[in-house]
């Protein structure tokens, strides 16, 4: 038990060294790539996918394979708000704050967007609310896709990101709470802030006000109720369906991130996610190797008993067998190495867009 304890900590210690190189790696190719021209830039993005989608490479061709159900995503479903008409005629009419409101800075460095993978700007996102492949609200420019492949991460990474959360993203009730979650987070005054979801304000772990008209929706999405009234008055009756809503809450960012998680996992070694969840990585790592990296499969173990119990049951594999932490091991190494050919090919089509 210790040596298999002193192989993850020298582990988890060589990946940050190797995360660091290659972070180093990828800011001297951005840098070569800034110094071409405007023209030249567009073409080499376009010339380093083509050359990865050629390339008979398992890890390439696994993740292309996943993306295909992604790759015709629709726009992102608009976010809205909990209307008061429905919910609570008393409350105060909403109005909008938007993006460029100095009102809406602070509030938006308070309940920061979430992201699945922070070093990814990705042309196809996973829409929570329409529970499907969606667009990015904003494509990426040709330095962030280059950025993407220095990082590591293959062309289509983020459709087969999308196209393995579709088919995570398979409990009814969750679904339910994720169409309550990305409503958009309005404050006591009615004040609601575009682009700052109720799931992001959550997230955030701050104190978030709840005002009527939300709490009212909740009850009647999720609890089922309609017994509640604005304004809903102080008492064990209003602290109850608060509980009800943290708690549901919690459940579901703990759900997401599990499913966001393996997700990232299926496309590289050592995703950057938030701390808390970093330990989540090994267990689904080996999750992969045990699925022999096989989507459906994946998914239905993912979801054929308790979450807690299946997590549970994986940490005691990985830290008591030798055998179940070696194949963890092996499917990151199969991401290390599907990373360094994708970085490979930028250093090859910078070195001959530098020759011209």
């Amino acid at each position: 038990m210790r040596r298999l304890a002193a192989l993850c900590f020298l582990f988890l210690s060589l990946a940050t060294m190797v995360r660091a190189q290659n972070a180093d790696d990828a800011g001297d190719l951005l840098r070569r790539f800034d110094a071409l021209p405007e023209a030249t830039r567009l073409a080499l993005v376009a010339d380093i996918e083509v050359r990865l989608s050629q390339l008979a490479d398992d890890g390439l061709q696994r993740i292309a394979a996943a993306a295909t159900t992604a790759t015709s995503p629709r726009p992102l479903r608009a976010r809205t708000f909990h209307d008061p008409k429905v919910f609570a005629p008393v409350a105060p009419a909403r109005t909008w704050i938007r993006e460029s409101d100095v009102r809406h800075h602070s509030v938006k460095s308070d309940f920061p967007p979430v992201r699945v993978l922070r070093d990814l700007r990705p042309t196809v996102v996973y829409d929570w609310l329409a529970g499907e492949a969606a667009l990015a609200p904003e494509a990426p420019t040709a330095r962030e896709r280059f950025a993407n492949l220095c990082a590591g991460y293959p062309p289509l990474a983020d459709a087969a990101i999308a196209a393995v959360l579709a088919q995570l993203d398979r409990d009814g009730d969750q679904r339910l709470i994720a169409q309550w979650c990305e409503q958009l987070y309005a404050d006591r005054d009615g004040r609601v802030f575009e682009g700052i979801t109720l799931y992001a304000a959550w997230y955030s772990g701050r104190v978030v006000e709840v005002p009527d008209v939300d709490a009212i929706a909740f009850a009647r999405a999720i609890v089922r109720t309609d017994a509640y009234q604005s304004p809903i008055p102080e008492g064990r009756r209003r602290d109850r369906l608060y509980s009800q809503i943290r708690a549901a809450i919690k459940k579901h960012r703990e759900y997401r991130t599990l499913c966001e998680t393996a997700a990232a996992a299926f496309v590289t070694a050592s995703p950057e996610l938030d701390p808390t969840y970093q330990p989540l990585v090994d267990r689904m790592h080996f999750l992969w190797g045990e699925c022999g990296q096989d989507v459906a499969r994946f998914a239905s173990k993912l979801t054929e008993s308790d979450r807690s119990e299946l997590l549970t049951e994986l940490d005691a594999r990985i830290t008591k067998s030798p055998e179940a932490y070696s194949l963890a091991i092996e499917s990151k190494n199969e991401r290390k190495a599907l990373a360094q050919l994708v970085r490979q090919a930028c250093r090859e089509a910078l070195l001959t867009a530098e020759s011209k």
